[in-house]
């Protein structure tokens, strides 16, 4: 079962279903309507956030993809049923190896949809297609075949107040040009990448090669909205949250680029991203926050210290960024409200600015050169 990316939260075990699938419509990957991106009052980060834009448009298949190889409908998933799970679950497992495509509207289901293996899901678009769970507390989609991509549609568990709208253990796998609406469920995250079965803080091992990429997440819970744990080689780019924070958990190499993130409804939230020790080969640019900044490495009863971190171009000007336990931190231009450090076993690095920046600093030793304590 999952962690919290404090290290609290018991693992979950993820909802299994059945579901069918439905047929292919001719249609293309529209503009997603970006969230939380206008009159915050603050300053752009130095990095340049990537609009979420349509492919070519394309005259056969879903989402620019040329061909289909199952679509839903012809396994009589309809968008006026009240479950079209069996049908998604069967499509799915048909289409094994191609292209399942989901043509535009809502489509209701009762229980989570699995893909057990390689291919590439696809809708017309987040805004004109939806997968709707109906049923409080349980989840949506859940990826565990390797190399799966899924793009093109919105996941919706917020509606009914379900449960983890995307999850996946697998390596190389891809959710990108989609919407994720998550619920408040506790526990129940919107999008969990969830690293290997079975692997701990004290034996991590990893899933490979991830990406999330042009994605919109909208999450109601006081947890982590996106938890991206025992990940290596993963990438996320060009996402947009509001709600609650980003959990770097216990990875061992990934690149975030372009994260906007706005404050959700829980007012407990005090952080915009956490990065729990022992995460190492960490590198955020240009995380862009309305409110919160970030937690960087906090000393846990699980485990201490972090180790190359960079953080180049955070605009958090409201923020706190707190630092814990941590060797070779970078922070490059970058702007917080405030910088509080709290270390047990040290904290050293180098915080480059126009100007030395003053810090809050408890414990021994905190070498960050350009800080003052």
């Amino acid at each position: 079962m999952p962690l919290k990316s404090d290290g609290t939260k018991p693992w979950r075990l993820l909802m299994l279903s059945g579901g069918v699938a439905v047929c292919a419509a001719i249609a293309f990957v529209t503009y997603v309507h970006l969230i939380a991106t206008g009159n915050t009052g603050l300053s752009q980060p130095a990095h340049s956030f990537t609009s979420i834009s349509p492919p070519p448009p394309s005259s056969e298949g879903i989402g620019g993809v040329s061909t289909c190889s199952v679509s839903v409908s012809e396994y009589g998933a309809s968008t006026s049923a009240s479950n079209n799970a069996a049908a998604f679950q069967a499509a799915i497992d048909a289409g094994e190896g191609g292209t399942v495509c989901i043509p535009a509207g809502t489509w209701k289901v009762t229980s989570q949809i699995i893909v057990p293996a390689a291919e590439t899901l696809t809708g017309a678009g987040s805004n004109r297609t939806t997968l709707l769970q109906t049923v409080t507390g349980h989840n949506l989609l859940q990826v565990k075949g390797q190399g799966t991509v899924v793009e093109g549609l919105t996941l919706d568990t917020q509606t009914h107040d379900g449960g983890v709208a995307f999850s996946t253990g697998a390596s190389h796998v891809t959710l990108r040009n989609a919407q994720v609406r998550g619920g408040n469920q506790p526990g129940h995250f919107a999008i969990y990448f969830a690293g290997p079965r079975g692997a701990t803080v004290a034996d991590p091992h990893f899933s490979t090669g991830n990406i999330l990429e042009n994605v919109v997440v909208n999450d109601q819970i006081c947890d982590d909205g996106v938890s991206w744990s025992f990940q290596t080689d993963g990438t996320i780019n060009n996402v947009h949250e509001t709600g609650s924070r980003l959990a770097l958990y216990v990875d061992n190499g990934t690149t975030v680029d372009g994260y906007q993130y706005t404050p959700g409804p829980c007012k407990a939230q005090d952080y915009g991203y956490w990065i729990t020790p022992p995460s190492q080969n960490i590198t955020l640019n240009g995380f862009f926050s309305s409110g919160a900044a970030g937690k960087i490495c906090p000393n846990t009863s699980l485990a201490h210290g972090c180790s190359n971190i960079t953080v180049d171009g955070e605009r958090a000007p409201r923020g706190t960024l707190q630092i814990g336990d941590v060797t070779s931190l970078r922070v490059l231009d970058s702007t917080v409200g405030e910088v509080v450090i709290t270390t047990a076993t040290g904290a050293t690095g180098t915080w480059t600015s126009s100007r030395p920046l003053s810090a809050r600093c408890k414990g021994t030793p905190v070498k960050i050169v350009g800080l003052l304590c």
